[in-house]
């Protein structure tokens, strides 16, 4: 996914320097001065909004994960009737069920 997200800001980054490009043309041109102005605004919002957005990826990956801790909480699982305890990552701050009385056949 993260190779996705490169693409894109790469496409957007050249879209904003087509813009700028379609200013200084326009302005060789002696179009009306509106027309470079707004040209060259959306080059800038384009551009800027490309490179201000964060690889979030890469950033997951560099954090540590943490590790399940039991917390000695137990109950009973209506649904099966097996012995459950629950268990917690400190640093993600995530909850998980363990079965204490697995099922024998699976």
């Amino acid at each position: 996914m993260r190779n996705r997200s490169g693409l894109i800001r790469k496409v957007a980054i050249g879209l904003g320097v087509l813009f700028f490009l379609a200013a200084g043309l326009s302005r060789v041109l002696a179009v009306p001065q509106t027309v470079p102005l707004y040209l060259s605004i959306a080059g800038v919002l384009i551009v800027g909004s490309a490179l201000s957005i964060r690889d979030t990826g890469r950033q997951e990956q560099d954090q540590p994960q943490g590790c399940w801790e039991m917390t000695g909480e137990r109950f009973r699982d209506p649904a099966t009737g097996h012995l459950m305890e629950i268990r917690h990552n400190s640093v993600t701050k995530e909850r998980d069920y363990v079965d204490l009385e697995p099922d024998e056949d699976g």
